[in-house]
């Protein structure tokens, strides 16, 4: 997955956003019930090998070797870092919260990777741009929040379960996703991507080891579809999210703004398979994400 002369730039980010949505919306499906059952340094560990192997694949089609000086293999270790810090908070609000209202808080990050983009690295907002973003975002929270069942919770137990570790989550990666996308461009974002879940397992695993002491064998009745699945979706969201960054220019916030609508996968698979009933505000809430993905052909 080279960068396509074929598709014009804002094709290519809403294609990688698109996948992000679908990869990232699916995994959160079967997290919970993965963290539940084996626990959030297995999970993720699993999760990432696979997803590795996965990746791996993608290097018949594009070997291309990045700049690998001591500056960038530096930066990769704080990537890898931050990133295995923001992954251990998500799957810590996975255990302890609901994944309606994890997943709410965490969509929210757009806002910071959009302000930090135009901060620091001076994206340009046109006018639909704006638009389409403003719609997004009004539809990611009403899609991920069941107000009556909001309500609900506020009266029975509060927010707090997992909301702090949520709110770790949105800030880690609403600075560290445009940071990423500089850091991608050019060639060989496939090596740094496979280099990055590397160094995460090898952080996961030396964490569970010594500090967790827990070994990282997987036992008898283990999840290992969910694991799977997880990878397998997660794998698709990473690889579109970093093809799009590398191939496209101008359009963090805008990838991540499609990215960060998963909660309307999750929603979606919920009604599908668990029956779930989605409420008035949801509903809204889903055709406000359509109304802001329509808008991207004008961008």
């Amino acid at each position: 997955m080279q960068k396509c002369a074929s598709l014009n730039n804002n094709t290519v980010a809403f294609i990688g956003g698109m996948m992000g949505m679908i990869g990232y919306g699916t995994a959160d499906f079967f997290s919970k019930k993965t963290v539940d059952k084996i626990g959030i340094i297995k999970s993720l560990l699993y999760a990432k090998l696979i997803e590795t192997v996965i990746l791996s694949i993608f290097l018949l089609k594009d070997s291309s070797l990045p700049r690998l000086t001591l500056k960038n293999i530096i930066f990769l270790a704080l990537f890898s870092i931050f990133s295995t810090i923001g992954y251990l908070a998500l799957y810590k609000g996975f255990k302890i919260g609901k994944i309606s209202i994890i997943s709410s808080v965490t969509s929210t990050q757009v806002v910071i990777t959009a302000i930090f983009s135009f901060l620091v690295f001076g994206e340009i907002f046109s006018k639909y741009k704006i638009i389409a973003l403003i719609f997004i975002i009004i539809g990611i929270f009403f899609t991920a929040v069941n107000v009556k069942e909001l309500k609900n919770n506020l009266r029975a137990h509060g927010l707090s379960k997992g909301v702090l570790e949520a709110s770790c989550v949105v800030i880690i990666f609403g600075a560290w996703i445009p940071l990423w996308d500089q850091f991608v461009e050019g060639p060989g974002w496939i090596i740094w991507s496979l280099f990055l879940n590397i160094f995460m397992m090898g952080i996961l695993f030396f964490y569970g080891i010594f500090f967790k002491k827990k070994f990282m064998r997987l036992g008898k009745g283990a999840p290992y579809f969910w694991i799977l699945f997880i990878a397998i979706f997660e794998g698709m969201a990473n690889i579109g999210n970093t093809w799009a960054f590398n191939g496209s220019n101008n359009t963090t916030s805008i990838i991540t703004a499609i990215t960060s609508s998963y909660p309307l996968i999750t929603v979606m698979l919920g009604y599908v398979f668990l029956r779930e009933r989605l409420a008035l505000s949801q509903y809204l809430g889903i055709t406000s994400i359509i109304i802001g993905l329509s808008i991207m052909p004008f961008l």
